[in-house]
Parts: structure tokens; sequence; C-alpha cells
């Protein structure tokens, strides 16, 4: 999702980013304060939109809002519009990542403008074409990894025998085609096998069969198995372990020109009983990862493979190798941008980034910590959904959860789960934060003034107000991974959590009431606190203390 700012014409250094809802207007309670006459006390709102675009909305103000020249009521923001409230001129500006590569190679769109570095190999002869992965310019690099130059490979003006010369010619060709097939949008069997074709129209091969390296680093499996005129790929064929195991071993391609003759071969009762005249085995190498083995061979003593033969199989081996390191590479963008989007939905951003690069193990848990727990609850939203179609009542949801969820995230909260109308939050786990207390109650206040900011929208459209309910609590948890081996929850248990669900449901419309252990966390200035009659909340003997929380200390308030 594209970064998205307002730019004010008179200041282009200052920047204002767009969250999920952001108001504008003179008065201090909006998240973009303009202090100028002719800007309304509540001129405009910018929401972002399920698909991520942002849509302004004037909110009946006085001296209108205007997007291009033209006065709106709605009007969804492109890149580069001119907006004006009153006299006051901004610019939006999105920073978008650059989207997928073009052609041949795709990598995740989600993956796109992360902190990643990676290098891919590939096409013989494409040229060099580069795709910005990260913010700091690592790159994806075409390059040829075909060579078959060397002593074997003469110059045209050495070459006597003109039929030579055209067969020679005709197999650098056909290797030369080999690399269009080397896509790295393509699955690996349909890969492999256009591989193994391409072999069989360069060399006198009667078998051709590609193994590779498991994750144990020790076990070769059959992957694309392959007879010339056979046509569907075979599930396995003999073959010699010993060689194999020697061109793994020696890191070196193996040529067989008689396999009978050959002591590797003795053990291999399957080479002589198909009477297997030639071989060749190349290790599959890229750096120093090992991804498998290629093999060929045949049954023609007329054809045996000649030196020439393993200079173009190794040729193809390599570019094969580079081939699997891309597509190894790629899968491992495709997994972080899976990991991403699926912890994106419960943690904020810079820890999503810290699991995905190791710092933060999730999988850690079942220990103790100090931690702010905080539920909010929308009031009267049974009478309310009564009134309304299921469909609307999913779009309210929607809606009202995005703006939330915004504010839990920019406040270094973790989203626990949703519970109907009302959500769990979490701060301080799953990593710890001296700063968890007041985290969470600048988090409650920011949500029940955006929650103001979001019924002028709706009510500008003709929908009833929400009213929501904020309780937060501080103190130690046990929290980690909890279930059954089927289903995990990641979550925080114990009297702090149940005492944090207590406040939340005596908690009234606009109000945000926190415990005494929340109040004792807090820093001695910054907030404005009210102090409560203490409240009996069920599960505890004796009343507890409860504080309204009114504002920020020189910031809007809820009275």
């Amino acid at each position: 999702m594209p970064a998205a700012f307002l730019i004010p014409e008179t200041a282009p250094l200052q920047r204002h980013r767009l969250g999920a809802l952001t108001s504008l207007g003179r008065h201090p309670e909006n998240s973009v304060e303009i202090p100028d006459r002719s800007v309304s006390k509540f001129h405009a709102q910018i929401q972002r939109g399920p698909d991520g675009r942002h849509v302004l909305q004037d909110l009946g103000s006085r001296n209108g809002t205007w997007v291009s020249g033209r006065r709106t009521e709605v009007h969804t923001l492109g890149d580069g519009d001119e907006v004006v409230l009153g006299t006051v001129r901004f610019r939006y500006h999105e920073e978008r990542a650059p989207g997928p590569v073009t052609g041949a190679l795709r990598v995740p769109e989600s993956a796109i403008g992360q902190s990643r570095s990676v290098t891919l190999l590939g096409r013989a002869g494409g040229g060099r074409a580069t795709v910005q992965l990260t913010d700091v310019g690592a790159s994806i690099e075409h390059r040829s990894s075909f060579d078959l130059g060397g002593a074997i490979f003469q110059p045209a003006d050495r070459i006597d025998d003109i039929a030579q010369l055209r067969a020679d010619y005709d197999k650098l060709r056909i290797a030369h085609e080999l690399s269009a097939d080397i896509r790295f949008d393509r699955d690996l069997d349909e890969l492999l096998q256009a591989v193994v074709t391409r072999i069989f129209d360069m060399l006198p091969a009667d078998r051709c069969a590609v193994l590779l390296m498991q994750e144990d680093g020790v076990t070769l499996e059959p992957r694309m198995v392959m007879e010339r005129g056979g046509g569907a790929p075979l599930e396995t064929m003999p073959l010699s372990q010993t060689v194999l195991n020697q061109a793994i071993t020696d890191r070196k391609a193996i040529l067989s020109s008689d396999t009978l003759s050959d002591g590797r071969f003795e053990a291999a009762e399957s080479i002589v009983a198909l009477a297997i005249r030639a071989a060749m085995c190349v290790p599959l190498i890229y750096e120093d990862s090992i991804f498998g083995v290629m093999h060929v061979d045949t049954r023609s003593v007329k054809q045996a493979f000649t030196a020439k033969d393993l200079q173009l199989f190794s040729a193809i081996a390599n570019q094969t190798s580079a081939a699997l390191k891309n597509a190894a590479l790629v899968q491992e963008i495709q997994k972080e941008s899976e990991t991403r989007a699926r912890l994106g939905r419960l943690l904020s951003p810079n820890l999503v980034e810290e699991v995905v690069a190791g710092k933060l193990d999730m999988s850690l848990g079942g220990g103790r910590r100090r931690a702010a727990v905080m539920f909010t609850d929308i009031r009267a939203f049974t009478s309310m959904s009564e009134r309304m179609t299921a469909e609307e009542v999913t779009a309210m949801l929607n809606e009202y959860f995005e703006v939330m969820v915004d504010i839990v995230f920019r406040c270094g909260g973790t989203l626990d789960k949703y519970l109907g109308d009302g959500m769990m939050a979490l701060f301080g786990v799953p990593k710890d934060d001296d700063d968890a207390a007041a985290k969470a109650v600048r988090a409650g206040l920011e949500m029940q003034l955006a929650l103001r900011s979001l019924n002028r929208t709706r009510q500008a459209r003709g929908e009833p107000a929400i009213a929501m309910g904020v309780g937060v609590n501080f103190g130690e948890v046990v929290w980690g991974a909890l279930g059954s081996r089927k289903t995990m929850d990641y979550t925080v248990v114990g009297d702090v959590v149940n005492t944090a669900s207590r406040l939340c449901s005596a908690a009234k419309g606009g109000e945000v009431l926190i415990s005494e252990t929340v109040r004792n966390a807090l820093p001695e200035s910054g907030f404005e606190l009210h102090a409560l009659e203490p409240a009996q909340v069920k599960g505890k003997a004796e009343p507890v203390p409860v504080y309204s929380v009114l504002a920020l200390e020189g910031g809007p308030d809820l009275r």
C-alpha cells in the first residue's frame, strides 16, 4: 500500500502523512490543524478505502473544498492533485513502490519495497535488466551464465570440416534457444521438462534425469526423468549411485564413453541390464550451493559422448543451476511476502519487519511479561444493527476497524483479536516496552477523537453515529501461543486481561477508563485524568479504583 501525503504549498518540506482517516480543519481536534480563518473548524476528511485509494470528503465547510480547480463534495484523489481548503493549498502525493517486473520475471507486488537484497541470474544473451526491490537499491539482475568458450569449440576459420562446423553451429543454436526456455515465471517441473527436451535436441542421449537435493543435504530425489521419444516424464530411472555420489562429492562433471569397461559403473546392474554404453553426470552447482545432478546416457556405441558434448552438457547444467537458485530466491521472497501479509494483520509494521528479519521470535512465549491490555466495544451495537442490513453492518464495522487498528499500530500496539463489534489490543507484547501503559492510553484517546471525526463523515452521509467505550489495564500477564495442535492463538491471559475487559464494559460512549496500575505506570505529566468512584468489578472482592482519561496535556479533550 503506497504512503500518501498532503504537502502544504507554503511549506513544501512539511508533509502530513495520511492514515486510515485524516481530518482537516481549524479545530485542534483535527489530525491536520489548519490555523486559517478561511478554513472551517471541521472542514474535510480524507479516508483510505479498501482498495488503498484515498477519498476526500467535504464536511459542509463554509468556503468549500476544491480539487484541481473544481469544487467537490467527494473526490478520489490521484497523485499530484491540488487540494484547496478555503485559501490554503496542498498537493496530494503518493509514494508508490515499483510495480511487478514486466516480462518473464514476476515478483509478488507485496514484496516490492521491502528491506530485501536479492540477485537473480538468468537468461543467456538477455542483456542486463534491474528491478528495484528495496528502498536502498537492491536489484534483480539478469546476466548470461552460458559460456561455451575454450579450446574444444574452435574458431570457424580453424575448421576445415564444414559438416562438423554445421553440427557445432546447430548445437550452439539449440543452446541459445534453451536460454529462452529458462524463465522465472514457469513452474519448476515445466522448466525442467523444457531443459530435458532441449538436451535431447542437442545431445545423442537416450535417457535424461534431473535429481534435486533435498533439505537434508544428502538425499537426491528424481524430479524430471524422461526417455527420448517417450512422451510424458517417468517416475524414476535406474542410475549408478556411485557416479551420482562422485559427482556431488568431487563437484565435477563425469564422462564415461564406455560404461561397460568403466569401474565406476561395475556395481550398477541396471546399467548392464539396459546395455548403457555411454553416460555423463554433472552436478548442479551455483556458487557454494549444490542443487542436485543431471544425468544422461545412451545405448548407442556409434554415438558415444565426447568431450565437446560434456562441455555443452556442463553449460546447460550451469544455466539450470542459476534457474534453480533464482527459483529458490523467488520462493523465499514469496514466503516473506506471505509472512508480512499474515503478520501485518496483527502487528505494527515495525514489529513485522523485526519478525521477518529474525530479530523477534514469535515462537517464544509461555512466560510472564508486564503489558498493557486494551478492550474496545461499540455501545448499543445490537439495537443499531437491528435497523441495518447485514451488508450495512459489515461495511460499518470494516470502516470502523480500519480507523481503530491504524491507531493501534501507529501507537506501537498489537492487535490480539476482534470480538464482534469490539477488539482486544496489546502493548508491550510481543516486544517488551517500558512505555506500554502510556502508549495504550494515548491510543485510547486517539481512537475516541478519531471516532468523532468518523462520525462527522457518517452523519454527512446520513448514517447514525457510533459510540465506543475503551478500557485499559496494566500488569503481569502470561503470553504466548495458546490452543490445540490444530488451532493456535497468539494471546495473553491473566487477571489483567479480565479487569481490562470489565473496565471496557463500564466505560460509557466516548470514555477511556483505566485502572490504578495504569495510572501508576504513566509519566508524572502528559495526561489529564479524573478519578471516578471505585467500581465493583466481577471477580474482585473489593471495588477497584478507576480513572477517566480526559486528554493529553495541551491537546483536545474528551469532555
